[in-house]
């Protein structure tokens, strides 16, 4: 008989725990239930994502038990609700588990029924949804007369499937959805801090009912998705330009004159007369009062801008009240404590950086070799965005600006000839997925920032990481006039000090970045072989060498070089603890041959004191 994990049982434990002393954070409620629970061989195993298999199992039905409201997930916290706590008393052995899953399965049973029912009508609600902008909300009511549907069909529906927006509906009332109606992606994650972070207002717990779109308001925004709007350069030619653009009747077009804006509609368009009716010709709007991100792009020195991307703010300028569509930056969440259990560092610390990087939108993280720089900026990366948004870039000596941003490569043509095509870079990639998703972070990662010639990576946009508003031309189109690296936009750089490098670091990239130094002698680092090691050693997964964090910190006391000294990564296998001579391995073949490199020259000598043997003989 196939082994499996005894999960009536650990739901039990989870939801005493819960009961006893919740409300607690996923790791300590883990930890509690570790006391009261002897796993076996079989639970106590790995998968192959590194999670532990019977909390990887329990994390599961918890969120079972949350969709049906046994437990309340909440600010990174978990507790037991009062239908939990009636169920714990009113199902005894396994008879809880066996009605934890008629209920969930009876749930999704509707879901499953009602994504059946919307199939005909699933397109038309998703492009609904992907119109509603930040700040506003929309009922199940207000969809289901647009689809003609019953609203309780397409509550099931978008608890179902995962749509864009999906969050940003609620009941008629304006209470959010119980925890039956909410997609697993959201599960647990705070709609209402993430609702408040994109501008909605909330009245009484309530969303606020002058942001609610209904049915008629959703029908408006559909049917406007084709307008179009364009500001006319200075040096632009009506009649010549709208020969060879795709201008559309219905279109707006905007021209700055002196500090003033104006606003038209295009109302004719051929090859030998052009049309625009001017909206607001005796009341000029002034530049300055404009929305930033408006404001930014009619700076250009171009003859002519698409802008159709501020095709809402510009009608909000139109209308008789004032405008309530704004430029909101993608704000970075707040490091939960579950969180950073994860990543193994202190929330505080990692809360610092988190606001660091919101500030500057660019940091690098530099410290010697194996203080898991590299890994810290790809496990925040995870925790602050989804994983579209983000992108590692390896710099090297020959890494050049063509292969960063943009550059004309060979490509085969049909008739056999070698022509240039223009390629977008990582850089390039990630600015364009961050344009269509304003409110999401986009993270790009350069690892060993230092190894490649920074001015002639960047080139231009040296100016555009200093002053984001500011727009540029680049280099291979020059036609885009108004580029602007978009606030969404974050960069985490890692830089390795063993070579000296920081010292060589261009001015300007000095000047662009904030620094953060990670060191294996200074907080946090100094305690994460520690803290990594008593988690192992809590899974029972500890045999050996546990003397690695004080054999390391012999080491670094002898290494008299700062920048030289060696950081825990190298320690933190867990095979190395699984063998007698799991440090000795490491050691000979991975620490000693760095410090090699370090004292080469020095005679055969020069290594003896950083062995283990020698290290170990030391009081």
């Amino acid at each position: 008989m196939a082994e499996a994990v005894r999960i009536s049982l650990l739901l039990r434990l989870c939801m005493e725990v819960l009961r006893d002393k919740g409300p607690l954070t996923r790791r300590e409620t883990m930890d509690e239930i570790r006391t009261r629970f002897e796993p076996t061989e079989y639970e106590a195993g790995e998968l192959s994502n590194g999670r532990v298999r019977w909390e990887n199992s329990l994390a599961w039905h918890t969120g079972d038990a949350t969709t049906i409201g046994w437990i309340e997930k909440s600010r990174g916290k978990w507790a037991l609700a009062d239908d939990g706590a009636k169920a714990l008393a009113a199902y005894p052995g396994d008879e809880l588990i066996a009605e934890l899953t008629r209920q969930y399965t009876e749930i999704r049973r509707q879901r499953t029924t009602a994504a059946e029912q919307m199939a005909g009508k699933a397109d038309l609600v998703s492009q609904a949804l992907a119109l509603i902008p930040p700040g506003s909300w929309t009922s199940f009511h207000d969809l289901g007369q647009l689809v003609e549907e019953d609203p309780m069909t397409v509550a099931n529906f978008l608890a179902h499937v995962r749509t864009e927006n999906g969050h940003r509906v609620a009941l008629p009332n304006g209470s959010l959805p119980g925890a039956n109606l909410i997609n697993m992606w959201f599960r647990g994650g705070d709609l209402d801090q993430k609702l408040t972070k994109e501008g909605v207002t909330f009245v009484d717990g309530k969303l606020s009912p002058d942001r609610r779109l209904n049915a008629t308001d959703l029908r408006g925004l559909m049917s406007s998705t084709g307008r179009r709007a364009w500001l006319l350069g200075s040096g632009y030619d009506i009649a010549a330009g709208f020969q060879g653009a795709q201008f559309g009747v219905g279109d707006y077009a905007l021209k700055v004159i002196g500090q003033g804006v104006l606003i038209g509609r295009i109302m004719r368009v051929d090859s030998n007369d052009t049309d625009i009716h001017w909206l607001n010709d005796d009341r000029p709007l002034f530049v300055e009062e404009l929305d930033e991100g408006l404001r930014v792009k009619l700076r250009t020195q171009s003859p002519l801008v698409e802008l159709t991307d501020e095709l809402e703010a510009i009608e909000a300028l139109l209308s008789d009240e004032p405008s309530v569509v704004q430029h909101q930056a993608a704000s970075l969440p707040d490091i939960q404590q579950d969180r950073a259990d994860k990543i193994m560092y202190p929330k505080e610390w990692l809360q610092n950086l988190v606001d660091l990087l919101s500030e500057r939108k660019q940091i690098i993280l530099y410290g010697p070799p194996g203080t898991g720089k590299t890994f810290l900026a790809d496990k925040l990366a995870e925790q602050l965005t989804e994983p579209s948004a983000i992108k590692l870039v390896q710099f090297h000596p020959s890494f050049s600006y063509e292969d960063f941003f943009e550059g004309f490569r060979p490509t085969p043509g049909e008739d056999g000839k070698v022509t240039f095509a223009k390629r977008p870079g990582a850089l390039r990639v990630l600015v364009d997925a961050a344009r269509k998703k304003p409110l999401v972070p986009h993270i790009l990662i350069i690892d060993e920032i230092n190894r490649a010639n920074l001015p002639k990576v960047f080139g231009e946009l040296y100016f555009s990481l200093e002053y984001r508003e500011r727009p540029i031309t680049l280099m291979y189109s020059p036609d885009e006039a108004d580029f602007t690296l978009p606030d969404n936009l974050f960069v985490i750089g890692t830089m390795n000090t063993s070579d000296r490098s920081i010292a060589q670091v261009d001015a300007a990239i000095r000047r662009r970045f904030d620094f953060v130094e990670l060191h294996p002698q200074k907080e946090p680092v100094d305690k994460l072989l520690d803290n990594w090691l008593a988690e192992l050693t809590k899974r029972d997964q500890v045999k050996f060498n546990k003397d690695a964090p004080e054999m390391l910190r012999r080491l670094n006391k002898r290494i008299t070089d700062w920048d030289l000294r060696i950081g825990p990564s190298y320690l933190m296998r867990k095979e190395i603890y699984q063998s007698e001579n799991g440090l000795e391995r490491v050691w000979k073949h991975s620490i000693m041959p760095l410090l090699a490199e370090h004292t080469y020259g020095q005679g055969p000598d020069a290594l003896l004191p950083f062995g283990l043997k020698a290290l170990g003989a030391q009081q």
